[in-house]
């Protein structure tokens, strides 16, 4: 009685439904014993999932073919109908590639109560296996289940119930190329929550094609950060990026006090004309912040904003020199803050002209100043630097006394100094502007914190860790002061605090930093955000060697591809998370691509900052470091030793960062049994590493581990065991557990046992 039940309220809701997604019923009768059957559209295909596979579906063409099913499942919902039992046996699709959707034979009607149970339970919603009451709501869940197998040719979980189960694996990090929007819009479909789901399958439908044409998705927070990314991305132009590890607080322009109210006190004095021109002055630098417009909506808008007024400028501003100049310069800062710098620059030099002309105008430092910065962003960094030291040259000729205006160009031409690796004068252009924004604005001011970051950096580069960390800590301090702890800036710092950490040997602390910073910048800049995929990066380089891997591989293939959308394929942070990539693919045995990767990440180095660049030499150093673990020793050698040259070229013998790759490139001689160059260069980068660290550090450590294994290639059996007890000494409870104390145990083994 039970299944004939069933029977006719299938053919009941079947006479309800006519759509081409939907199996059709053309009949309705019973046998002469009476027995009822349904005459049913045949439908000649395979299930959706197998039919994505043997067809080779991308995953755009996934996402096309189950739209057609939502819609189907939509048709059913407006009918009052709902199917409760969705599953890609349930969704067959034919040899011309159109879905069909059958056997509603648990379908239940909306306007009667539709209990759960006799569901596939790897489909049903969580309160649909709890025997509750369901509908719509169970469907979507149903169709989020589907759509991630569909994607990832896996189900969300190993088992058939999702209860008490670990979040499952983002579909994006399964499948390159997906758009990780498409992550938050499965979540969404299959939150426990039936309320937090989407309310119809067509909201589902339609949030897939926002995620494929770049818009912002229902199932994200349209925060700032994560509408100004999808606007950007759409316009394929380049953004600001956080450094890779160790990033610089960029030297964003700002509108200071003393501005404000010289922007304030010639209000007062100009026509209406200008009034409205500063109007929109502080309508701009207010909107467009640091990171773009400071507007939840489709952004477009913001552009077409910028457009319009750059195209009217000759037109309302043509006959007063004046103020054409202000609103050149203010919609340059604008595009530069949208990393529209194509479209800055002939603004901002048009700044610089007209203010030139003008004869001792108070604003040329500021116009020299934006267009430097701007020149320095678009990556052309000598001529950047011209620009920024007459910027200085000109703020100290106009200004006698403490200015905003010299204090900006210090530090800017500090960010453009350092990225030509001459750290010394990046230095001394840091403290110079960092004592006069104290002497300014005090000690609780954005720019303060700013430059405050700048140095710590430079600090770490030029092997000065201490400082370093003590000007990241008040940076940041400063910043969470002032903007908050979930400001971009505030992270940045909090980014190199945890680069620091890691230096100094505590990886476990730094991932930890950096697995928090990686989810609030998901959540407040969303997924595919330049600075989001700086964190990814950042995050991978600590996993841990092997159990790690997957989880790295992952994280970088999703940073490289948010880099190249956003940045291009020849932009330095491409260079740097490719660089990463293939150090955890050569850690998995595969030398082909790892190699590729690393000569790509040297091509795009040496076009940008040349081939002797301390950044050309970290590479070479990955590259070391990568083959020695894969056992390629000769082909790590040569890329130690080129990495020794550049470094002490760049950098000078004595830098630690000189001293680590020495001691490296020694390891290596050791294992190729050539104690005589080994000795040279381990010799060298005890002298820097045991002068600038304590006898504990890490990195003294692990040159005295490789004195002994020296020693024994020598046949200087008690010379190793005095070291190696030093070493045993000097152990911290990290190290026990670390590299560094697996060797200390090998090696006191062997000296046991004679070896």
């Amino acid at each position: 009685p039970g299944l004939i039940e069933r029977f006719h309220e299938e053919r009941r809701l079947l006479a309800r439904l006519d759509h081409p997604a939907i199996a059709r019923l053309y009949q309705v009768g019973s046998t002469d014993e009476g027995r009822p059957y349904l005459v049913m559209e045949y439908v000649e295909g395979t299930a959706i999932t197998e039919h994505a596979v043997a067809v080779g579906l991308d995953a755009t063409a996934r996402i096309r073919l189950f739209q057609k099913v939502c819609r189907a499942v939509q048709h059913a919902h407006h009918r009052l109908v709902v199917h409760r039992d969705l599953k890609p046996g349930n969704v067959l699709v034919t040899p011309e590639g159109e879905p069909k959707l059958l056997d509603f034979g648990i379908a239940g009607a909306l306007e009667g109560e539709t209990q759960g149970g006799a569901a596939t339970p790897a489909y049903a919603a969580p309160e649909q296996l709890r025997g509750e009451a369901t509908g719509i709501l169970g469907d979507i869940y149903s169709l989020g289940v589907l759509l991630y197998e569909l994607l990832t040719d896996q189900r969300p979980w190993p088992g058939d119930r999702a209860n008490d189960a670990p979040a499952p694996v983002a579909p994006s990090h399964l499948v390159p190329g997906l758009p990780v929007d498409v992550d938050a819009i499965v979540r969404k479909a299959m939150d426990p929550d039936p309320d937090a789901r989407y309310w119809t399958a067509s909201l589902l439908s339609d949030d897939l094609d926002r995620a494929l044409d770049g818009l912002t998705v229902r199932a994200r927070e349209p925060t700032t950060g994560y509408v100004v990314s999808r606007f950007v991305a759409r316009n394929r132009m380049a953004v600001s990026a956080a450094a890779l590890v160790v990033v610089l607080v960029a030297g964003f322009t700002t509108i200071t006090a003393v501005q404000s109210n010289r922007i304030k006190a010639e209000a007062a004095r100009v026509t209406r004309e200008r009034d409205e021109a500063l109007a929109v002055r502080t309508f701009l630098l207010e909107a467009f912040g640091t990171t773009g417009p400071d507007v939840a909506s489709d952004l477009v808008t913001s552009r077409e904003l910028l457009d319009g007024r750059a195209s009217r400028l000759d037109e309302e501003y043509g006959d007063d020199p004046a103020l054409l100049a202000e609103m050149s310069g203010v919609l340059a800062e604008a595009y530069e803050r949208l990393g529209l710098y194509a479209d800055a620059e002939p603004l901002a030099r048009r700044a610089v002209t007209l203010r030139t002309e003008a004869e001792g105008d108070p604003e040329l430092p500021n116009a020299l100043t934006t267009l430097g910065w701007i020149v320095h962003q678009a990556g052309r960094l000598d001529e950047a630097g011209a620009l920024l030291n007459e910027a200085v040259a000109t703020a100290r000729r106009t200004f006698r006394d403490d200015h905003a205006a010299t204090a900006r160009a210090l530090n800017d031409l500090g960010v453009n100094l350092e990225a030509r690796g001459d750290y010394q004068a990046a230095e001394a252009n840091y403290l110079e502007s960092l004592a006069m924004r104290r002497r300014l604005a005090g000690d609780d001011a954005a720019v303060v914190g700013t430059t405050a970051s700048n140095l710590s950096v430079v600090r770490y580069r030029l092997g000065d860790l201490d400082g370093a960390v003590e000007m990241a800590r008040e940076a940041h301090e400063t910043f969470v002061r002032t903007l908050g702890p979930d400001h971009q800036r505030a992270m940045i710092v909090e980014n190199n605090l945890a680069a620091m950490q890691a230096a100094a040997g505590d990886r476990e602390s730094a991932r930890r930093t950096y697995r928090g910073i990686l989810e609030r910048r998901r959540r407040l800049l969303g997924d595919r955000h330049p600075n989001t995929a700086a964190s990814m990066t950042a995050l991978a380089i600590l996993l841990p060697r092997g159990a790690g891997d997957a989880e790295a591989e992952a994280l970088l293939r999703e940073a490289v591809d948010i880099q190249v959308a956003d940045l291009g394929p020849d932009h330095p942070e491409v260079a740097l998370t490719r660089r990463h990539l293939a150090m955890v693919l050569q850690r998995k045995g595969r030398s082909t691509e790892a190699a590729e990767l690393f000569e790509e990440a040297l091509r795009i180095q040496r076009s940008i900052v040349g081939p002797d660049h301390p950044a050309v030499g970290e590479t070479y150093a990955l590259m070391g470091s990568s083959m020695a673990s894969a056992g390629d020793l000769d082909e790590a050698l040569d890329a130690y030793v080129e990495a020794v040259r550049i470094q002490k070229s760049a950098l000078g013998g004595g830098h630690v960062v000189t001293s680590r790759t020495e001691v490296a490139t020694a390891a290596v001689l050791i294992d190729l049994g050539r104690p005589v160059e080994a000795r040279r260069h381990l010799v060298s980068g005890w002298v820097a590493l045991s002068e600038q660290h304590d006898p504990a550090h890490l990195h003294v450590q692990e040159a005295r581990i490789e004195f002994v294994r020296l020693h024994l290639l020598e046949g200087g059996v008690a010379r190793a065991d005095s070291v190696l007890g030093e070493v045993e000494r000097f152990l911290t409870d990290d190290q026990r557990a670390d590299r560094v104390g697996r060797m200390a145990i090998e090696l006191r083994e062997g000296l046991s046992d004679g070896r």
